[in-house]
């Protein structure tokens, strides 16, 4: 209501409402309006409407009736006008018969009801005016003194010029205002609800499930991930590890020539790893050195910055040491295989991070392990991984040879040794990967294609040549793909596997062999003795050792301690050796960084993109 009369007062109307209100006689302000009837209590045959074309009632089946669209609004506003308009002529009327009394109260109508305390109760009470029509519709007393207010007080009772509005504008307005209020509602129920809508307007639910769903298999669900889209980090990241992966193979190729004829007692690093390594192992292109210790704990060493930048434990039982360390996906973000005694395999990701090391998978890869007695030894579990085909092959203290496939992580070969004890160490071509060659604890060595059924695939068995323990046999991935072999008794053998006896042979340690090593690309290897003696031989000359030098420590110079690990960078020349007094030595070609620089001059910008 009383947002009808703000409308009343905005529109032309508004001086003659304001000045209507002030002069209104005290009688108007005691009107009100007739109760609606309750819901329900109106039936069919009872409705009248006295004007037919305003119809606001919507009679329903049952017989009642109830307010239709814009019903009470449009009688809320009807009689808003009509009061306005009947307190305007009242006024009018009060001025031209100041000298009448007004008149009783017992002539008003209260709710509907004649209120006359003395007449009977169908006589009509007087308007203001001296009309016979009584106020049904005139606004209650509680808004009438709302406007009051709103024009000033208390109602004047001096005189004034009343302007004078036709009734065709009051009726004009009166039809503004309707439709305005009509829009609103109309407007107010174009969303319907649960109980006011229709149920045809509610149910069925709608929703954008279909919508989106169709949206998004409009698009390609085969496009590539985002490490393959041109411009994304991944793309970059991966782009900028290819091409520091070219610089260093570029820059260290040409330091295989001089790498069979140089020194390579140049220490340029000394760790102190409080436990005892057991395996070390370079990473291709980062500058970071691994060491598994006999707590089983794996140590991580930055060699450029001559730091340790993380230790972690492997997830085994202190009794059972790590036999093995792989990398996997080295030309890219690379991963660390860790093999155990017990025939474990464990995964590691971001083993260089302090916070984010990660176990990727963890399976049992051999169970079928062959007790050993007090007398025989256990090379534990040996690994060599395969990147080119993505596969795994591993052996130890069993009579087979198993091949498993990353991809399907499912074991999908087994090669019978056709040997009488244990594997120690395990080999093959990285190319095509198809053969293999292993070496066995009695000095055997033996040859195996993998592309042959179990009945013939073992091609090559050299036996005699090596009467003891087999620490290593090696195959280059890269150079002219030498195959290496080392025992216990000090012979060093180097085999072409087309023939039946070794292209070169030599005893490169009288009083017995520790370690041997091989360089991937370089045509070299190096031994150790029991007596911490280091010799590096070259493959085109095995008569004398290239360099010999002992694995000192420190100012200290011990002797009686012998090595439990040695392995060379893939593409530096450099070497590096463990001690079993917890330490870790690092040896270089003579002058090799100056060489490096030199050769980096010489290449252009290409070759100085740094590998760390």
């Amino acid at each position: 209501m009383d947002h009808i009369i703000d409308l009343v007062f905005a529109s032309p109307l508004g001086p003659s409402a304001r000045l209507a209100l002030r002069s209104a006689p005290p009688s108007a302000l005691k009107a009100s309006i007739d109760p609606a009837p309750p819901a329900g209590s109106v039936l069919r045959d009872q409705l009248h409407l006295s004007d037919p074309g305003s119809s606001s009632m919507t009679p329903r089946s049952n017989g009642h009736v109830t307010p239709g669209l814009g019903g009470t609004m449009k009688r809320a506003t009807t009689t808003a006008m009509k009061s306005l308009a009947h307190l305007t002529s009242s006024t009018l009327t009060d001025q031209a018969t100041t000298n009448q009394p007004p008149p009783p109260p017992s002539a008003l109508r209260l709710n509907g009801r004649s209120a006359s305390t003395g007449g009977g109760s169908g006589s009509v009470a007087a308007s203001p005016t001296g009309s016979a029509s009584p106020l049904h519709s005139s606004a209650s007393t509680d808004s009438l003194r709302y406007l009051q207010s709103r024009v000033g007080g208390k109602a004047s009772s001096k005189k004034a010029s009343i302007p004078t509005t036709d009734s065709a504008t009051i009726e004009g307005i009166m039809i503004e205002l309707v439709a305005a209020d009509e829009e609103r509602l109309r407007r107010r129920r174009a969303a319907p609800t649960l109980s006011e809508g229709e149920p045809d307007q509610v149910f069925p639910l709608k929703g954008s499930v279909y919508e989106y769903a169709l949206e998004y298999y409009k698009e390609s669900q085969m496009k590539p991930t985002e490490s393959e889209e041109p411009g994304s980090v991944q793309h970059n990241e991966r782009m900028w590890r290819r091409q520091r992966n070219e610089a260093v193979i570029l820059k260290t190729q040409p330091m295989k020539t001089a790498a069979s004829r140089a020194r390579w007692d140049s220490q340029i690093g000394f760790y102190s790893n409080d436990t005892i390594p057991t395996r070390i192992l370079f990473h291709q292109f980062e500058s970071h050195l691994l060491a598994a210790d006999d707590r089983g704990q794996i140590t991580v060493y930055d060699w450029e910055k001559n730091l340790r930048i993380n230790r972690f434990a492997n997830g085994s039982p202190a009794s059972v040491p790590i036999t093995s360390l792989k990398f996997v996906n080295e030309d890219d973000v690379a991963m660390l295989l860790s093999g155990t005694a017990d025939g474990h395999v464990r995964l590691f990701r971001n083993y260089a991070s302090v916070d984010n090391v990660e176990l990727v998978s963890s399976f049992q890869g051999i169970a079928e392990t062959i007790p050993t007695t007090t007398t025989q030894q256990d090379a534990g579990l040996v690994l060599e991984w395969q990147q080119g085909r993505g596969q795994l092959l591993m052996g130890g203290n069993v009579k087979l040879i198993r091949v498993w496939d990353a991809t399907k992580e499912q074991a999908v070969q087994d090669l019978p040794t056709r040997a009488n004890s244990c594997l120690t160490s395990l080999t093959g071509d990285q190319v095509a990967g198809n053969i293999l060659a292993a070496g066995f604890g009695d000095g055997g060595m033996r040859i195996y294609d993998r592309r042959l059924s179990a009945r013939d695939n073992m091609v090559r068995s050299y036996k005699g040549h090596h009467q003891s323990w087999l620490l290593n046999v090696h195959m280059q991935r890269g150079g002219d793909r030498e195959l290496v072999s080392a025992s216990l008794g000090g012979e060093a053998c180097l085999w072409d596997i087309r023939l039946a006896e070794p292209i070169k042979r030599v005893q490169a340690h009288h009083g017995g062999m520790t370690q041997l090593a091989v360089h991937e690309h370089a045509p070299v290897f190096a031994t150790s003795s029991a007596f911490n003696v280091i010799k590096l031989w070259s493959m085109k000359d095995m008569t004398e050792p290239i360099s010999k030098f002992g694995n000192s420590f420190g100012f200290m110079n011990q002797r009686n301690i012998s090595m439990t690990s040695m392995a060379f960078h893939p593409h530096h020349m450099m070497l590096g050796c463990a001690a079993g007094d917890g330490h870790l030595n690092l040896f270089e070609m003579e002058d090799y960084k100056s060489a490096l620089t030199r050769v980096g001059e010489q290449q252009g910008p290409m070759a100085r993109i740094s590998w760390a």
